[in-house]
């Protein structure tokens, strides 16, 4: 239905991302979803640089994306760059030659930090934190700050291009599941932070900067089945990773993020629980299909008390199990 509803939109009109000979940044595009969707942004002739810690998954990746080029002129390349290091983050983007059309914002996880609260080491409330937010925080300040000296010399006069920051939350941000106590809570701060630049983006000339949320749900790829093997029994029960099912391959969840991005919304969610969640507790957040989302939400506030209730149960029921 997600996707149906996505392409019923794109059709409607004109595709408003449009990446074909612009540069693109990718942060943790080396590995899972970030790699897929470097992958498919070189398919449609942008330009991209990957930015990632790791050497060999960087010239894996970088000669993935050279067989997926479409034409000689495009630029491929890499970076080797700690993004939880906001100086080393800052002079690689004021160092950038070219003008940066987008950022993509993908690096993060949870394989190490995945637990109940009072199980996992205190340091893990860091790491985490630092992983999936600091490494969004660092380079988007980076990034717009860039970019509003550009617009300042740009003025409000002159036909602008359309510059896009794409963040990755997660169904995580929106619903509590036991097991997640670390990694939810920077989820959620991505969220919070493309609420707020989206506002503050307003400031500059319409349209010149556009923010974007994803929220990815279960998808596979490596770093899941790490978490599987740490991941509490109760927490699999609960979000249907049971047998280590319930998910999408990385290559769908880029292609509806895409085609989110193709329709010009503002959040986008890759599945239809993710959508009926962000739709019950959207608040103030603009909405890109205002009676979907609102018939959406109306179905969520009463489908999601009782999973709430269900929820409580199974956690009780395995308290009481465990004794």
């Amino acid at each position: 239905m997600l996707s149906a509803v996505t392409a019923r939109l794109v059709a409607w009109s004109s595709p408003k991302f449009d990446v074909h000979g612009k540069y693109v940044l990718v942060a943790g595009g080396s590995k899972g979803l970030g790699r897929e969707l470097s992958l498919a942004l070189v398919a449609r002739g942008a330009h991209v640089v990957v930015i990632a810690r790791s050497h060999d998954a960087l010239d894996k990746v970088k000669t993935d994306m050279e067989a997926a080029r479409i034409h000689e002129q495009q630029v491929l390349d890499t970076q080797s760059l700690d993004l939880t290091n906001s100086e080393e983050v800052s002079n690689f983007v004021n160092g950038f030659e070219k003008q940066i059309s987008t950022l993509f914002c993908t690096a993060g996880g949870t394989d190490e930090e995945i637990g109940y609260f009072t199980d996992i080491p205190a340091a893990s409330i860091q790491s985490c934190m630092e992983k999936n937010y600091l490494t969004t925080a660092y380079i988007t300040y980076a990034v717009m700050r860039l970019w509003r000296a550009e617009l300042e010399l740009e003025g409000e006069s002159s036909v602008q291009q359309s510059r896009h920051i794409v963040f990755t939350a997660s169904t995580a941000a929106l619903v509590a599941i036991p097991g997640y106590a670390a990694y939810s809570p920077s989820k959620a701060a991505i969220r919070a932070l493309a609420d707020t630049l989206r506002q503050e983006s307003l400031m500059y000339s319409s349209g010149a900067v556009q923010i974007h949320c994803s929220f990815p749900g279960t998808f596979y790829t490596d770093s899941f089945y790490r978490e599987q093997t740490r991941k509490p029994d109760l927490c699999k029960e609960l979000e249907g990773t049971v047998n280590d099912e319930g998910g999408l391959t990385t290559k769908e969840v880029a292609g509806r993020i895409l085609a989110g991005l193709d329709a010009g919304c503002y959040f986008i969610p890759t599945d239809l629980q993710t959508r009926l969640l962000l739709n019950n507790m959207r608040g103030p957040s603009p909405r890109d299909s205002p009676l979907i989302d609102w018939c959406m939400g109306l179905v969520a506030s009463l489908i999601w008390p009782i999973v709430g209730t269900y929820f409580d149960w199974k956690v009780t029921r395995y308290r009481q199990q465990a004794r």
